[in-house]
């Protein structure tokens, strides 16, 4: 999956159905035009508020070159507010993985804090740091459950989020992000930080068949790339061009729709045109 996609923040993983005329989605999946090796990559199931309660990730792959584990996750909620989740992994080294997420509203029912954390088994205190390989035997024979990040949400006065922040501990070195708007209510900058340090910004440019949004590193030596998100005349996004800092076209997506208004097929095409992976939902 593209970066920080698996990385699933509580106020995103409460996905809201279109309709309820369903419980189920199952995502069938295939590479290039090979449609009769086709499986089910994904299945998301549906409360009666349809929230997603649970998903199963198999080999699934947005294209060739972003992927995800063989993960399942489970939601819980209070009412239709997402409080906690669970994920296993299965494919994770020496045995599964697991982690969860608690989430934590405010009087509003704003998501105002998240404290993520893993179980695995880790390694033994005295395995060197610097070993080159490490097997079986240099972990701990039981995993444990610790904690890897505690994130704040704040909003602006129009009850928008404006910043997700952790301070004290996170999994990775972008720790902070930050959003503004315009006067439509519309993104318009997304920005990375480690602390107060700018890793990189993300610019969002409003067109009459869509939006552009323009990511550049502090990094020069990162680049940076632009986006071009097509919609139709209900808004939803049915092209997305992936174009690189030369102006090269990557990558391109198209998003069909059935009469209820869900996604019905995705179709990622590679640089060269060809079909590269494509996905088709079927609900129940």
């Amino acid at each position: 999956m593209k970066l920080g996609s698996y990385v699933i923040f509580c106020f995103l993983i409460a996905i809201t159905a279109k309709a309820q005329s369903f419980k189920e989605c199952d995502v069938y999946q295939f590479q290039d035009q090979d449609s009769l090796k086709k499986h089910i990559a994904l299945t998301r199931k549906f409360n009666n508020y349809s929230k997603v309660v649970f998903e199963e990730y198999n080999n699934y792959w947005e294209d060739k070159g972003n992927g995800t584990g063989d993960v399942k996750s489970f939601y819980f909620y209070k009412d239709t507010l997402l409080v906690r989740r669970m994920s296993i992994s299965s494919d994770a080294p020496f045995g599964g993985d697991s982690s969860k997420a608690l989430c934590f509203y405010n009087d509003k029912n704003q998501l105002v804090k998240e404290d993520h954390y893993d179980f695995k088994k880790r390694l033994k205190k005295e395995t060197p740091s610097n070993k080159d390989v490490v097997d079986e035997s240099d972990f701990e024979k039981n995993g444990t459950w610790e904690q890897t990040s505690e994130i704040n949400y704040t909003y602006d006065n129009k009850g928008r989020k404006k910043e997700y922040y952790a301070p004290k501990m996170h999994w990775g070195i972008q720790n902070r992000y930050t959003w503004k708007y315009d006067d439509k209510g519309r993104v318009i900058e997304y920005v990375s930080y480690h602390d107060s340090s700018t890793l990189y910004m993300e610019n969002y440019v409003y067109t009459n068949s869509g939006y552009e949004t323009t990511l550049i590193w502090s990094n020069s030596e990162y680049g940076s790339h632009k986006k071009v998100y097509k919609t139709d005349s209900k808004g939803r996004e049915i092209e997305e061009q992936y174009i690189d800092k030369d102006g090269v076209m990557i990558e391109r997506k198209f998003t069909t729709y059935n009469s209820e208004g869900l996604i019905s097929r995705t179709v990622v095409y590679d640089r060269y045109g060809k079909m590269d992976m494509t996905h088709i939902y079927v609900y129940k």
